[in-house]
Parts: structure tokens; C-alpha cells; sequence
């Protein structure tokens, strides 16, 4: 090899070693900025982060559960928050306010909340086990309303199989069921990508992500619930237990679908449809993306094409109730009023 080809690879490679010391001091340096902002607004976000509910014991750790409503009804509705939901116990709320004739009752699963990370299993049975070691624990008998957002539909599915007599019926808010993971892989539900924003959020990443807090189009909460709805999806927006819940979620929802539909359980399927209006129109990146896709389909009906499928998949099923609200897939959140009248209704009618 030339001296002329030895100079350049030794002065390349001095560069590229130079360059990427610097990169990384940039980066340690953005994280470490990044941290201490993010240590100082917790500081500052400690007066929102005192639980609404109290604590019980499960197996060794403090689990967050809030009761409201009338503690004296023999109607027991149990909220069952979705995955990622870090801060649920407060955005049920403004629902919870118009269910108030109900016992209601909200537990933070291990991880979410304000019931801290500790390693728990997340397999099915353990996260069952954990809810209802949770509503034991706080002396809360059933059978219950069991009402499931997004993914906790699975849990509330494998509940009513296990153990049918505890369970009084389903109303599944925009819910999932086994058969919408067959295609789906564990690596693809929750791969590397996913571990690293656990990791990240640890640092206060959330902070840069708008996504990460809660739209409040319909002006529905009070100015501290928005505070403290930041403040928990600032702090706790995906810890190291969400992971671990959501690397599980494929192989649970196939331990649930092996098990069957729990076709003896009265269940309401309430869809979610953000292509139908008002929120079609209230969401402005909603509206922008139908806009956008009406200018090549301009005779496509996308809200009546939205929840098709599902409303065809439910429909083989005697036990199930299906209804469509505009909205978000957190329906709660932008139509409390709607959820209520139709979680009444059904209540209601399973009782008379």
C-alpha cells in the first residue's frame, strides 16, 4: 500500500473518530440538559402528582385505586384503562361525573399511574390477577360492569371467561378482542424501537413529544385535571412495566382467543369513528387527512367505512351490542355525556 493511500486512511480515520466523539459529547450533553429540565418541571408538577383514589395491597406493592359515585349502589362499574393510558384515573372523570348513580370504581394496573413500576408479570393472568387482587383488597364485591377501553378489552374477555359469575357485562369503549393480533408479532407489537422510548422517557423524552398530552377539544376538564393529566404523561407517559405489558399483549391475546368468546356475557361494543362528524370536523388533523383523502375518493364514504369490518366481525355474536359515537378511540375524553347514556342504557336494560 502507497504512503499517499496510508496518509489518507490514517487522516480519514482520525477525522471519522474525531466526528463521532463529537456526537457523542453533543448527544450526552443533549441528554443531560434534557434530564435536568426534566428533573426541575417534575419538581414543579409535584403538587398535581397526589393520587385522586387510595392504595391497596397486592402482593407486596401499593396498587392506586379511585372509588366515586354512589359507594352504596349493587351496581359495581369497573374501569379498565387501555395500554399507554398513563393518566386515565383523571380523564375518566369527566364520564365518571355523569355515572354518579353507579359504585365506580378505577384501578392503575403496575406501571401506570400513579401505581409505580415493580417488575410485575404482565402476562394475562398476572394482570387479571393484580385487578382483581386490587378490588379484594379494597373490599369491593361484585359481579361488575366490567368497561374496557382499547386493550383492555382483552383483559376484560379473559375475566368473563375465567370467571363468569363475576362479571355482570362488558361495554367495551372502542375495544380490542384476541382476533385483531393475529397478524401481529410480539417484535412488531413492542420490538427494540419501543424498549429504547421506555428508556427515553425516563429522561423526560415525552416532554418533546405533543402526542403524549391529552387533546381537550370539547373543553371538558378543569384547568388542574389538564395540569395533572401533563404532569402524570410528562413523568410516567411509557415506563418500563407499559413495555412489558405491551411485549406481552400478542401472546395474550391468543391465550384469550384459544379460550373462546365469552358468548354468555351481555356485551356493548361502543365504536369509535373520528371520520364521522363532529369530530370530523373538530379535530383539525382529522380533517385535514379526510380532506386530503377525499380529493382522490370524493364519492368514498370513509365514515360509514371506518368501523365496517369490526361491526361485521361483532355482528356473528348474540351477545353483542353494537353502537357508533364521533369521536376519538378514547371517546371518553371528547363525549363524555354520549359514553354515559349509552353505558346507562345498557346497565339498564341488562337489570330489567
Amino acid at each position: 500500500m502507497g504512503k499517499k493511500v496510508k496518509r489518507f486512511l490514517h487522516s480519514f480515520f482520525k477525522i471519522f473518530i474525531i466526528m463521532m466523539l463529537g456526537i457523542l459529547v453533543i448527544n450526552i450533553l443533549m441528554f443531560g440538559i434534557l434530564y435536568i429540565y426534566h428533573r426541575n418541571k417534575c419538581n414543579k408538577e409535584e403538587a398535581y402528582m397526589h393520587a385522586p383514589g387510595r392504595y391497596v395491597n397486592v402482593d407486596g406493592h401499593q396498587v392506586h385505586i379511585y372509588e366515586t359515585g354512589d359507594l352504596e349502589s349493587d351496581k359495581v362499574l369497573v374501569f379498565l384503562h387501555g395500554g399507554l393510558s398513563c393518566n386515565d384515573s383523571i380523564a375518566v372523570q369527566p364520564l365518571f361525573d355523569e355515572l354518579g348513580q353507579y359504585h365506580l370504581v378505577y384501578i392503575d394496573r403496575s406501571g401506570y399511574g400513579y401505581t409505580l413500576s415493580n417488575g410485575a408479570d404482565k402476562d394475562i393472568d398476572s394482570i387479571l390477577n393484580e385487578t382483581r387482587g386490587a378490588l379484594e383488597a379494597a373490599e369491593i364485591s361484585g359481579p361488575y360492569y366490567l368497561i374496557a377501553s382499547e386493550s383492555a378489552g382483552i383483559e376484560a374477555m379473559y375475566w368473563a371467561d375465567k370467571y363468569s359469575s363475576e362479571v355482570a357485562g362488558i361495554i367495551g369503549i372502542d375495544m380490542n378482542y384476541p382476533e385483531q393480533f393475529e397478524n401481529t408479532t410480539s417484535e412488531e407489537y413492542a420490538g427494540f424501537f419501543d424498549y429504547l422510548m421506555s428508556k427515553f422517557c425516563k429522561i423526560g423524552g415525552m416532554r418533546l413529544a405533543k402526542s403524549a398530552y391529552q387533546d381537550d377539544i370539547n373543553n371538558i376538564y378543569s384547568s388542574i385535571q389538564k395540569k395533572t393529566m401533563d404532569a402524570l404523561a410528562s413523568q410516567r407517559a411509557y415506563t418500563d412495566d407499559m413495555f412489558a405489558e405491551n411485549e406481552a399483549a400478542v401472546d395474550n391475546a391468543s391465550k384469550v382467543a384459544d379460550m373462546g368468546w365469552p358468548e354468555n356475557t351481555k356485551m356493548l361494543m361502543i365504536l369509535a369513528n373520528p371520520a364521522m362528524k363532529p369530530y370530523a370536523d373538530d379535530d383539525s388533523s382529522v380533517k385535514e387527512s379526510l380532506e386530503n383523502a377525499r380529493k382522490n375518493n370524493p364519492d368514498f364514504d370513509f365514515a360509514s367505512a371506518y368501523n365496517e369490518s369490526r361491526k361485521e366481525y361483532l355482528s356473528k355474536f348474540t351477545n353483542v351490542e353494537t353502537t357508533e359515537l364521533s369521536g376519538p378511540s378514547k371517546l371518553y375524553t371528547y363525549c363524555p355525556k354520549d359514553v354515559a347514556k349509552k353505558v346507562k342504557e345498557f346497565v339498564e336494560n341488562i337489570e330489567n
